[in-house]
């Protein structure tokens, strides 16, 4: 059943870190699903994202967690939308006092904060995390591993919120020798990752429009 699940995977092209299968031997990628047999005989579909777990759904066995997890990427995601630079840069502006906000929420342990429309975030890894930074947030203030240590099929990935997005902040502690500071955001719903809110509209995938201006 696993082999199948993996061959499933591999159609889709999905990078074999980013899904976690009992027996995998491959370096997976921070943010990565995880299919998981529990004490019971049930298994638990859950995303690992920077060492912590988080269940997203369980299932009575293996045949329907195999299921299950292909139903839950197989959802449609819109297409990733092209900024201009310009307005990225306009939109990390504009959320300085935002930033500045949460980290003195997260130094007074604040348990959750709603982002507002129009907040933009990436993430490094897999796109199936819970967690995430305000957008230009260095990355020696992340404590990041080191990205030539990162897991096969590792890549950033940039969101701007298209709707309130409950997060809890945290300070990043000092750590793989890099100073961190930054601010640390965790999505606060239940069984709830970043796929479900890209599916729901809720986040919007976009990159840098790199594309030259034309002359006129």
């Amino acid at each position: 059943m696993l082999q199948t699940l993996r061959q499933e995977l591999n159609l889709r092209s999905i990078p074999t870190g980013a899904v976690r299968l009992p027996g995998d031997t491959a370096k997976p990628m921070d943010g990565a699903l995880r299919l998981r047999p529990l004490e019971n005989g049930e298994w638990s579909l859950e995303v690992v994202d920077y060492g912590e777990t988080f269940p997203i759904s369980t299932a009575p066995d293996e045949a329907s967690a195999a299921k299950a997890l292909l139903a839950y990427i197989d959802r449609p995601i819109p297409p990733i939308s092209l900024f201009p630079t310009a307005d990225i840069a306009r939109a990390v502006a504009a959320q300085e006092a935002m930033v500045a906000e949460l980290a003195e929420r997260a130094a007074a342990g604040a348990p959750l904060i709603g982002l507002p429309e129009g907040f933009v975030v990436d993430r490094f890894g897999a796109i199936d995390g819970v967690r995430f930074y305000p957008l230009a947030t260095p990355d020696e203030e992340r404590a990041l591993p080191p990205v030539a240590e990162a897991a096969k099929g590792s890549a950033r990935h940039a969101f701007i919120t298209r709707d309130i997005v409950l997060v809890t902040p945290r300070i990043v502690a000092p750590w793989f020798g890099q100073k961190g500071g930054g601010v640390q955001l965790t999505l606060s719903a239940p069984e709830v990752a970043i796929r479900d809110l890209l599916v729901s509209g809720a986040l919007e995938r976009f990159a840098e429009d790199r594309q030259p201006a034309a002359v006129s």
